[in-house]
């Protein structure tokens, strides 16, 4: 198939690094193992796995605090990479090659494995307490995928909203609340604080799983519209805009609700029964 190519493509394909060396069965199939991406090819009859080569994909680096991440179009055959996080102008676009949840020692391991090289992105060139700090906002993340821990969530989410959607403080918000408390500082917290943490947390690591960060951001967004807060309303709207275009394709709705806040179902929805 690579012989088949256009020529500046060929020589586009045999540019790219072959991190799994001379012992590997060719050096081709060391290019496609370092530069591939696993992807879901949904062929009637086929039940293998796929990888895809991108020829500008391939050379995006990796971070484990990337600002970019992936999406794979099975029906055109082609990668998009959207920004997760703002880009500015002249900063390098970094996606991640590993599970970022895990670890600093983890994803080095993992990184040193595969791709033989050791990671110095922002998260891993840090001092050991920058190293803990960052591990820990991992775990506090991962914490609210647990077992039965979303259903716990959504539940203290329904009880704020049942005791009138109480704000111990004008100020508590993502932006405000400091992305630095651990986890037994989250016990404490009503159902929309304990999802304006888990934000803090994620954006401070730039990791953003689905199965986690579309329920906290939904409560993020609900909570504020709750509380008539036109501009958090917006800018979480438009986070999760992206974030669900990043994965998916589409924005599922969200930019919508970021034009239009007040005409959502949760804008004051509590009316009189809200504490203020």
């Amino acid at each position: 198939m690579v012989n088949s190519m256009r020529p500046e493509n060929r020589e586009a394909v045999y540019a790219l690094k072959n991190a799994k060396g001379p012992e590997w069965p060719s050096h081709l199939k060391g290019i496609m193992d370092t530069n591939s991406f696993g992807i879901s090819a949904p062929v009637p009859g086929y039940s293998a796995q796929y990888a895809a080569l991108g020829r500008d994909i391939s050379r995006i680096n990796h971070s484990c605090a990337a600002n970019a991440m992936w999406f794979w179009d099975f029906e055109t055959l082609t990668f998009t990479v959207s920004a997760h996080t703002p880009i500015r102008a002249g900063e390098e676009v970094t996606i991640s090659y590993t599970e970022t949840e895990s670890p600093y020692l983890k994803r080095q391991e993992v990184l040193s494995r595969r791709y033989k090289f050791t990671c110095k992105c922002p998260a891993c060139d840090q001092d050991m307490r920058g190293r803990f700090t960052s591990d820990m906002q991992r775990v506090i993340i991962n914490q609210f995928a647990w077992k039965e821990q979303p259903a716990h969530d959504a539940a203290a989410f329904d009880k704020w909203l049942a005791d009138g959607a109480p704000v111990r403080r004008a100020s508590d918000s993502p932006t405000i609340i400091q992305a630095h408390r651990f986890a037994q500082d989250v016990e404490g917290l009503n159902g929309f604080e304990r999802a304006c943490i888990a934000l803090a947390h994620m954006l401070a690591v730039r990791y953003f799983q689905p199965n986690i960060w579309e329920p906290v951001l939904a409560r993020v967004v609900k909570g504020y519209s709750v509380l008539e807060d036109e501009e958090h309303v917006r800018e979480y709207a438009l986070l999760a805009a992206g974030l669900k275009k990043a994965h998916t394709g589409s924005d599922g709705g969200w930019s919508e609700v970021a034009r239009r806040p007040r005409d959502t179902d949760w804008w004051a929805t509590l009316g009189e029964k809200r504490v203020r």
